[in-house]
């Protein structure tokens, strides 16, 4: 930059350094002047009939009345956007739910998936099954997508809350209450059990 260009640029700056420096004094004598009118108004001028304290018992009481109308529509924005939210699950997991008992029949075929030889008809039937357990993952990956959980089963402890037991077995060296086998899954979202798992427990 020039000598002649950063010698304008300094003055420029200079200038609006003391316009501001203007401006605000301005602003605070303008601030002192309008103080000093509220002043001479309301210090014992009662011609009007109002007086400070009551002037400022009414600002007081319309500031407390804003503030609680503004807390409540707040309250109200939360609450509309809860149940938009409720609304928007409820009709995901209906339009769900009728693939819960095609995902269920998936799940008990690949349970049963049989002992396969090396031969080309074995090895052919266990390509058939990689499928099938391909197709249950994307059947699970729809509904964890969509908030459903399935509710666990073998190995826990039962629960009536989640699980429906629909028999009991002697089964060594399991504690009894534990669930041995499941019948049909079960299905929640959130704590809000959709669909109780049906099951096996040891005595």
């Amino acid at each position: 930059m020039s000598d002649d260009a950063q010698q304008m640029n300094n003055t420029n700056n200079q200038a609006a350094d003391t316009e501001s420096a203007k401006i605000e004094e301005l602003s605070g004598v303008a601030q002192e002047q309008s103080s000093d009118m509220a002043s001479e108004q309301f210090a014992g001028d009662n011609s009007g009939g109002v007086r400070a304290d009551d002037l400022v018992k009414q600002v007081e009481e319309y500031l407390h009345g804003w503030r609680r109308a503004k807390a409540d529509y707040e309250n109200l924005k939360r609450e509309v956007d809860r149940e938009r939210k409720e609304m928007g699950m409820f009709a995901r997991t209906m339009a769900v739910m009728d693939f819960i008992p095609i995902y269920d029949n998936f799940k008990k075929a690949a349970a049963h998936e049989p002992t396969l030889s090396e031969s080309e008809e074995g090895k052919r039937f266990k390509q058939w099954m990689d499928g099938i357990q391909h197709i249950k993952s994307q059947f699970k990956e729809v509904l964890r997508q969509t908030g459903i959980e399935e509710i666990s089963t073998v190995g826990t402890q039962f629960d009536p809350r989640v699980h429906e037991a629909v028999e009991e077995r002697e089964d060594a060296g399991v504690p009894s209450g534990q669930i041995i086998a499941e019948v049909s899954g079960g299905y929640k979202i959130g704590e809000r059990v959709l669909q109780a798992a049906k099951v096996i427990i040891a005595k």
